[in-house]
């Protein structure tokens, strides 16, 4: 019901007002006085304070679906100091990586943008055809690099573990998740060209492969093998190489290299146990050998400290204990015979710590 200040002259009226609207005292003082709005209009079943009941059910909608849809980002490329060639020339200079100018602004140009700028094109009837071309083929190049030169890295520092923990290894360096973490933390987001923004995961990937495929194009091989050790194997540093390979039966690993080595089969003994009738119960359990202890490891039960027993025992015999030296980066890894590791490590069902001391590369 909507009643007009000026015909609200009556006590009845004043009464109304002042218990649906609740002012303060000097807002009531500046009624009482005169300064009022033309029309207030008052809605006892509706009315929300200074808001009307459509007014609010508008809000409440529109920020639902603001929050449906999410934060929004606009590309740098949209603020108007935006210099795509300033941006391209940073980055090299940033990277301190002398690329070719040409293939650097190759590398960051992704198919769809390409598609989408044709058809753009099409729609505006500009006869000319557009002089871009996408990174598909350094991507391509640049994967190929990549994969290669982590395998022989690896073999080349971590001499003792079989063929099948260099995969693992190589597979969780070059899985999507790392590499795009990587081209993240570069800086490639803002300046990759793509129908979409931001930029997917496999743009990432994409564009920082396609990145190591023109560095090589721009310089050479071994130039573009030092990018990939500075920038994606450092990667490795904090990791538990150990963890990276899945071992579904570990005590029959070690059981068939001890066969293999002419020494006794594995003993398992219970070295000491906590609370073992309780629900915070832990047993220590250790393998032996010829009576020599070589793995221990702690569980909730007495299975899962067996496995993690023979898990130890596996970690000393391939070399990757906690107290293992790190891999060598920076002045140290630019010295190793890495293209030299083209032969693989032993597999795991031939590995013996005798075979593997013979196929040691000589650093």
């Amino acid at each position: 019901m909507a009643v007009c200040m000026r015909s609200m002259k009556s006590a009845r009226g004043l009464s109304i007002f002042f218990r649906v609207f609740q002012p303060s005292l000097f807002q009531a003082s500046s009624i009482l006085s005169g300064f009022t709005p033309q029309y207030v209009y008052l809605d006892a079943a509706n009315q929300r304070r200074g808001m009307r009941y459509w007014v609010h059910k508008a809000l409440k909608n529109f920020k639902r679906r603001r929050d449906e849809e999410g934060p929004f980002e606009a590309p740098r490329s949209a603020r108007y100091e935006w210099n795509y060639n300033a941006e391209i020339f940073a980055f090299a200079s940033r990277l301190r990586e002398p690329f070719n100018e040409d293939l650097l602004r190759r590398a960051f140009t992704l198919r769809s943008y390409v598609n989408k700028e044709t058809v753009r094109r099409e729609e505006l009837e500009i006869p000319s055809e557009i002089q871009m071309e996408d990174n598909e083929e350094l991507a391509s190049r640049g994967y190929a690099l990549v994969s290669s030169y982590v395998k022989r890295y690896l073999r080349t520092v971590l001499r003792f573990v079989p063929e099948e923990g260099i995969q693992a290894i190589h597979d969780y360096t070059t899985k999507s998740e790392v590499v795009a973490n990587v081209a993240s933390h570069i800086g490639v987001k803002d300046l990759i060209l793509s129908a979409e923004y931001p930029p997917n995961e496999a743009s990432h990937v994409k564009t920082f492969f396609a990145l190591v495929g023109a560095l090589e194009a721009s310089q050479n091989t071994k130039h573009a093998e030092l990018f990939v050790q500075d920038f994606l194997l450092t990667q490795l540093a904090d990791k538990d190489l150990f963890e990276m390979w899945e071992l579904k039966n570990p005590m029959g690993l070690l059981a068939s290299i001890l066969k293999r080595e002419g020494r006794g089969e594995p003993e398992v003994r219970l070295l000491r146990q906590a609370g073992p009738d309780t629900i915070l119960a832990v047993f220590w359990v250790g393998i032996y050998s010829d009576q020599i202890l070589i793995g221990q490891g702690p569980g909730e039960s007495l299975e899962i400290a067996e496995e993690m027993a023979a898990r130890d025992a596996l970690r000393r015999l391939f070399h990757l204990e906690d107290s293992a030296s790190p891999l060598p980066f920076g002045k140290q890894g630019q010295d190793l015979p890495v293209p030299h590791a083209d032969k693989p490590n032993l597999p795991a069902t031939k590995w013996t710590s005798l075979e593997a001391t013979k196929n040691v590369v000589s650093c």
